[in-house]
């Protein structure tokens, strides 16, 4: 019997059957390197060095997604690895905060290349070598300078100090000492 354009054809398929097959010690060690938490325990202190949700998430290897998750707090599946990653730049920004005048520019700092890393940024080094924590410290033990951030009151104003830089133009003339200078604005 020919089969005419109004009859349905009868697909043939054929299922599978899957039989489960025994855990390997490598799927075990998988199934042991995640763990279901919220937001990993230095996430907060290390947040505080980033501009943005885009830097931290880069810095730490995860997608942003995954770094909306902490912020919320949502239950999120993590790897040990990342976990020890989140652990070893949060340490590593709290010693070069230690030597950068505001918190932000840590972030900056982690995630700039770096001659003494090969050129390659601090965060994509401590993701990509073991032990490279020590060697990310000694580079900062070689190239920082510790920032005083003290009482700057008892300073001297430039214009005490009688220095000039060339090619800058003179100070516009203070306001509360002309008390015209406003009005001849305008």
């Amino acid at each position: 019997m020919a089969r005419t354009q109004d009859q349905p054809t009868k697909a043939r398929t054929k299922r599978k059957v899957v039989k489960p097959r025994k855990l390997t010690s490598a799927d075990r060690s998988v199934s042991r390197a995640t763990t279901v938490v919220g937001r990993p325990p230095n996430f907060q202190r290390l947040e505080r060095f980033f501009a943005s949700q885009t830097a931290l998430a880069r810095a730490l290897g995860v997608h942003r997604d995954t770094i909306r998750a902490w912020e919320h707090g949502h239950p999120t599946r993590l790897r040990h690895s990342s976990l020890a990653r989140v652990n070893t730049i949060c340490a590593i920004a709290e010693q070069v905060a230690r030597y950068l005048p505001r918190e932000k520019l840590v972030g900056e700092w982690l995630l700039a290349p770096h001659i003494g890393l090969g050129g390659i940024s601090p965060a994509a080094f401590i993701r990509s070598e073991p032990g490279a924590y020590q060697r990310v410290l000694r580079l900062i033990a070689r190239e920082a300078q510790p920032v005083s951030v003290g009482d700057v009151s008892d300073l001297p104003a430039i214009g005490e100090l009688g220095i000039t830089f060339a090619g800058l133009p003179e100070p516009a003339p203070d306001p509360d000492a002309d008390p015209g200078f406003l009005a001849s604005l305008g």
